[in-house]
C-alpha cells in the first residue's frame, strides 16, 4: 500500500536548507516537511549523481495531507542529468511534504547512495546576456563555446538550457543542444556546427533558471557560417 508522508516521521526543513542524507538501507524512503507561504516560488533539488553518488533520485512534492501529489521529477534532463529538481508555486500557506527515493526503489540503497536536499524560495527572475556569439556574427569554423553571463541575486543560478534553430522558421522547431548545471567555469556549452550541418541564418536560445525555478530566456539570431559541414559530435563543456 502507498504510505502517506504524514504517516511517518518527516524531517522539518526550511528555505535555504542544504541537508545531506542517504538512501540507506535498500528500499529506504526519506520524508521531509516544510512551511510555505501562498505565492512562494519554491525550488527543491536532489543533488546525487552530480556529487558522485550511486543514487538516481526520484523527488515528489505532496500537499498537507501527505498523499495528494502536487509535482514529481525523476531527471532534470531525461537520460542525461539524473538528479531531480522541482519548481512549484505554492497555492496556499501551510505545511507541505517531500519524498526522496531511488528511481529503482526498493531494490537499491546503501552507504554510497548519498544525496543533498536543498529547498529555496525566490521571487525574482535571474538576469543574463550573451558573451559569445553576438547577434549577426559569423560563426567560427569547427567547435566553439556558446557562453553567457548569468546571475541571480537571491538564490543563485541553478542551470542553463541551450537551444538552436535553423533558418527555416516555417517547418522546423527549436532543437535542444545541452544543459550546463555547473557554473564554476562559467555558463557555457561546446557547440559543433558540423553536427547540425549548419550553413547560415541560425538562432541560439538560452533559458536560465535560478534555484527556485524562476527563469529568463534570451536569444541571438542571424548567425552565419560560410562552410557546410558533415556530421560530427556535439559535446557538453
Amino acid at each position: 500500500p502507498t504510505r502517506r508522508s504524514s504517516d511517518l516521521s518527516a524531517t522539518l526543513i526550511s528555505y535555504g536548507s542544504n541537508l545531506p542524507a542517504q538512501i540507506c538501507p535498500a528500499g529506504d524512503l526519506d520524508f521531509y516537511s516544510f512551511q510555505g507561504v501562498e505565492g512562494d516560488r519554491v525550488g527543491i533539488r536532489v543533488a546525487a549523481s552530480s556529487l558522485g553518488s550511486s543514487l538516481d533520485s526520484y523527488l515528489s512534492l505532496f500537499d498537507s495531507d501527505g498523499s495528494s501529489l502536487l509535482a514529481e521529477n525523476d531527471d532534470m534532463v531525461l537520460y542525461e542529468q539524473p538528479d531531480s529538481f522541482i519548481s512549484y508555486e505554492l497555492k496556499r500557506s501551510g505545511l507541505y511534504y517531500l519524498q526522496v527515493r531511488a528511481w529503482d526503489h526498493p531494490s537499491v540503497g546503501g552507504s554510497d547512495y548519498n544525496y543533498t536536499l536543498s529547498l529555496n524560495a525566490d521571487h525574482q527572475d535571474p538576469t543574463a546576456n550573451f558573451l559569445f556569439p553576438q547577434e549577426g556574427q559569423d560563426l567560427p569554423d569547427g567547435i566553439f563555446s556558446i557562453a553567457i553571463d548569468a546571475e541571480d541575486a537571491q538564490t543563485g543560478v541553478s542551470h542553463v538550457d541551450f537551444w538552436w534553430h535553423t533558418a527555416d522558421w516555417q517547418s522546423s522547431d527549436w532543437d535542444f543542444i545541452n544543459q550546463d548545471s555547473d557554473g564554476s567555469d562559467g555558463w557555457s556549452i561546446e557547440f559543433d556546427p558540423a553536427a547540425m550541418n549548419i550553413n547560415t541564418g541560425i538562432a541560439i536560445y538560452a533559458m536560465v533558471f535560478d534555484e527556485a525555478g524562476n527563469s529568463i530566456g534570451l536569444g541571438i539570431y542571424n548567425l552565419n557560417s560560410s562552410t557546410i559541414y558533415l556530421p560530427a559530435i556535439l559535446r557538453l563543456n
